[in-house]
């Protein structure tokens, strides 16, 4: 996924989780880092759901 103005990478990763348990835990640590870089972890929402709620 890339920004729109600049055409950079923003960076979006998509993963499957092996199980329901797996989503959880990876969701919990909010504000965790990686290589230098800031990660927030969220599940995914369909588009429609996503522009209702913003």
């Amino acid at each position: 996924m890339t920004d729109r103005e600049s055409g950079r990478s923003r960076g979006f990763p998509f993963v499957t989780p092996e199980s329901p348990e797996n989503a959880g835990t990876a969701m919990q640590p909010k504000g965790q880092g990686l290589g230098g870089r800031h990660l927030i972890v969220n599940a995914a929402r369909p588009r429609l759901q996503a522009r209702e709620t913003a």
